[in-house]
């Protein structure tokens, strides 16, 4: 059996890239997490095709290659569709977004799927990490800066009384994840730095 897939991101750390795959993204197809959940993520051979620089680019060649060989309609492939002109090249609408959001809302994590969660980020940690020792290009920072551009997250919200509880709950009994971590003074001054050019900023607002 095969199956053919893609993963974009305008996240510049995010699971897109090649070397994290099938540890933290699995593809979104339901036959797929059937058959891991049936027979294990391991017995899967993964190979990477190609990698893209946009997302367009990413899509485009998906739909030419499901189209060439026809697979939604081929027994031995697991694709649904052959990425049809209603699968390329589209965002979701607000109205979309908002049903995934509440179809969501309320979902627990079981403690299996937060341990294997746990136990596949470990795997990227340090050196094994794909970008231990990188730095981002200006290049791409600024390619960055424009992709988040007007992206303000909850800035200007304000959590409810219930959900300040519900988030005191969940921390309780559990230590700082800085505890017993000693800043070197080289950390100390770029923290201060930061401060610094931070309220600077604030000022001149």
């Amino acid at each position: 059996m095969y199956y053919y897939g893609s993963k974009t991101s305008n996240n510049l750390r995010d699971i897109a890239n090649p070397q994290a795959f099938w540890l933290k993204y699995f593809t979104s197809s339901k036959r797929v997490h059937q058959l891991i959940e049936e027979y294990g993520a391991h017995t899967f051979e993964i190979q990477h095709i190609k990698k893209f620089n946009t997302k367009v680019a990413a899509r485009n060649w998906e739909a030419i290659f499901l189209q060439r060989i026809d697979a939604a309609h081929r027994p031995n492939w697991l694709n649904m569709h052959n990425c049809d002109k209603k699968f390329v090249n589209i965002s979701h609408s607000e109205e979309t977004k908002i049903k995934i959001g509440k179809s969501n809302t309320g979902k627990i994590v079981s403690e299996e799927t937060r341990l294997k969660q746990s136990k596949n980020g470990k795997l990227l940690l340090g050196e094994k990490n794909p970008f231990f020792g990188k730095k981002h290009t200006e290049e791409a920072k600024k390619k960055n800066g424009l992709a988040h551009l007007g992206n303000t997250g909850r800035r200007g919200t304000t959590a409810s009384e219930e959900t300040k509880i519900k988030l005191r709950l969940s921390h309780l009994g559990k230590p700082s994840g800085n505890k017993g971590n000693h800043y070197s003074e080289e950390v100390k001054e770029k923290m201060r730095q930061s401060r610094i050019l931070y309220l600077e900023r604030k000022r001149n607002q």
